[in-house]
């Protein structure tokens, strides 16, 4: 059998009000677009994820299942399914109203998977962050641990406890992806290659 990736993180429904008037619903997520993407290619996947019993739920539900992602754990933690409202202006940009439940249940993590990756809300929002942590902890040393910062201040703040967590799972990971709009966000007073040597020496094996 070939080894599977673990993916842990926030699925979402993206209600996107166009400049036409048009209203049109969209599961995403950053956690559960990776898990997607992966199952696509071809490679087998478990997400660990959270999701209502609800309308919402449902569309993430069918999403997931008709790519071919298998549910890691049951994701019916949370009273409400997560969603975020895109309004697209007449310039074509996008502001973005979030009203995120996250938390994350029990996850079995045998047999091993060759690869755990983790991102965006999930790794930092209170209270599934913690559950986050605690899991990549089990799983160290055992798969390839990747952390997406990708970071959502208008939902999870900034300041000291953000980038303490930020950091906490930069150092259980081997590899970190950042953008140099992550760094700016987190890091205001330091420059985007010091912020990038400072995750480096937290202890991956590699910050792109």
């Amino acid at each position: 059998m070939e080894p599977d990736v673990l993916v842990v993180g926030e699925a979402l429904v993206d209600v996107v009000h166009a400049g036409d008037g048009s209203v049109s619903e969209r599961a995403g997520g950053s956690a559960a677009n990776v898990a997607v993407a992966l199952a696509r290619l071809g490679r087998p996947v478990r997400f660990a994820t959270a999701f209502a019993e609800d309308e919402y739920g449902a569309v993430l539900a069918d999403h997931l299942s008709a790519a071919g992602v298998d549910l890691a754990s049951d994701p019916h933690v949370v009273g409400r399914t997560s969603s975020a409202v895109a309004t697209i202006g007449s310039d074509g940009a996008a502001s973005y109203e979030f009203d995120v439940d996250w938390q994350l249940g029990e996850v079995p993590v045998q047999p091993a998977p060759m690869a755990v990756h983790v991102c965006s809300l999930g790794a930092v929002l209170a209270p599934g962050a913690a559950d986050v942590r605690a899991l990549v902890d089990r799983v160290r040393g055992a798969a390839t641990i990747t952390y997406d910062v990708n970071a959502r201040p208008s939902i999870t703040g900034t300041g000291a406890d953000v980038v303490a967590t930020v950091e906490a799972l930069v150092a259980l990971s081997d590899v970190v992806k950042v953008s140099d709009e992550d760094l700016e966000t987190l890091w205001p007073d330091l420059p985007v290659d010091d912020a990038a040597r400072r995750l480096a020496g937290l202890g991956p094996r590699a910050v792109v």
